[in-house]
């Protein structure tokens, strides 16, 4: 039989198809390397992964990139991740949320994840949408991790709803005082009821997917770097910077300019950021007097970060 009319159901996991996730492998942390300790408000740890928390009591959690412990089947960083829980039915991990649920409404999806856990029984995967205010959650019963201290898959098939108007896969420990560290890595979604095995991305491709949600316009390596500059005709003209972002963002992003900026014949101590877009933004400045007008970043980590999570 041709290879393109063999049904979903008769696939070998080792059947390479897209993987709908971003940053599957966990090998992008654009932000830093943490610890990701907040639950309230919940933040980005590794691109697109999320703390996560539900559930009573008073859990926490600690995220941070592992070179050590990653997945054997070949990786470079895994997410370790610290967690605590106290109370019946608490839930802590990651998450991440996908942003193009339309496409998959009516579909039957399969989210996998490759899980170490030492401790028995409280290590899972699970996925779920939400359509009219109402999550529906699949699976209810876990299928846990057994704790032998070793990676394992865990996996978890459904159907996503009609109407769905967000999809969510998970992975997190739970149960009444648990206080441990586990490890995630090497993750994919793809349509259809088989799993698959976890293929990477080409790097380039992997960078892409990240920066459609988060990105750096500028890293300083310790040195001056000029950003942005122009040339005054008089005293109190407006400089206007168009700057262009590496990738299409999923929204109109939030824009931030960190760390320690130097200015040279402007009026304000910093510059303006009023005008955004999915693509661009411009950066506005006064000058002083006539002649060169401009801002550059000073020392290791002054940049512009840009925030795009729908």
């Amino acid at each position: 039989m041709p290879k393109q009319l063999v049904r979903n159901q008769d696939l070998s996991p080792d059947t390479a198809r897209h993987n709908l996730l971003t940053n599957p492998g966990l090998e992008i942390w654009a932000r830093g390397n943490g610890p990701y300790t907040s639950l309230s408000p919940t933040v980005m740890s590794a691109d697109r992964w999320k703390t996560y928390a539900e559930g009573t009591g008073a859990p926490t959690i600690s995220v941070v990139p592992d070179a050590s412990n990653y997945d054997g089947a070949g990786s470079r960083y895994c997410a370790a991740v610290t967690a605590t829980t106290n109370a019946t039915g608490s839930l802590v991990g990651i998450n991440q949320d996908i942003e193009d649920v339309y496409q998959l409404r009516g579909r039957t999806v399969t989210f996998s994840a490759r899980v170490r856990c030492s401790v028995a029984g409280i290590a899972a995967v699970r996925s779920y949408w939400n359509s009219g205010g109402a999550n529906t959650v699949v699976p209810t019963t876990y299928n846990y991790h057994t704790g032998d201290g070793t990676y394992q898959t865990l996996t978890v098939t459904q159907t996503v709803g009609a109407n769905a108007t967000f999809f969510r896969v998970e992975v997190f420990v739970t149960g009444v005082s648990i206080n441990t560290t586990f490890w995630v890595d090497n993750c994919t979604l793809v349509v259809g009821v088989v799993p698959m095995t976890y293929t990477p991305l080409h790097v380039s491709d992997d960078l892409l997917r990240c920066q459609r949600y988060y990105e750096r316009i500028l890293t300083s390596d310790g040195n001056s770097e000029l950003i942005f500059s122009g040339q005054a005709v008089q005293a109190g003209a407006t400089i206007r910077n168009l700057v262009q972002m590496k990738a299409h963002k999923a929204i109109n992003p939030t824009i931030t300019a960190i760390g320690t900026w130097v200015a040279a014949n402007v009026t304000a101590a910093s510059f303006t950021i009023p005008v955004t877009g999915a693509k661009v933004f411009w950066v506005y400045y006064t000058a002083t007097a006539v002649g060169d007008s401009y801002y550059y970043a000073s020392g290791g980590g002054a940049n512009i970060t840009v925030e795009a999570n729908p």
